[in-house]
């Protein structure tokens, strides 16, 4: 859930999760799709859902090593990396939930389209 911190910013938080993403979630060569969502409407606009598409759970695993490497790159400066990450943190609550899904085309309802 985003979170809507009395010393934020307009704009601040497109600005951060931009700067991370060009710089992290992009340059990650094992990840294959990203889908960011966001629920504009509703009772706070609080919703926000990230997707990440791997061709393998081991390659997931793998794409976590590589996203430190990349944001040790990025930010090496510890001092800033620990700043930038604090700016951005307020901007969520601190929870969330981690759910894995399996795509398995053979497994659809809808019959393949004729050859």
């Amino acid at each position: 859930l985003r979170a809507f911190p009395s010393d934020g910013k307009p704009g601040e938080t497109t600005e951060l999760m931009n700067e991370y993403n060009q710089n992290v979630t992009l340059k990650n060569t094992l990840v294959k799709g990203y889908y960011p969502s966001r629920h504009r409407w509703g009772v706070d606009a609080r919703d926000y859902i990230e997707a990440f598409v791997y061709s393998s759970l081991n390659d997931m695993e793998k794409a976590t090593e590589e996203d430190e490497k990349l944001i040790k790159a990025h930010w090496p400066d510890e001092a800033k990396r620990k700043e930038f990450f604090a700016k951005l943190g307020k901007y969520f609550e601190p929870w969330h939930g981690d759910a894995i899904f399996k795509h398995v085309p053979e497994l659809r309802k809808m019959p393949a389209p004729a050859k």
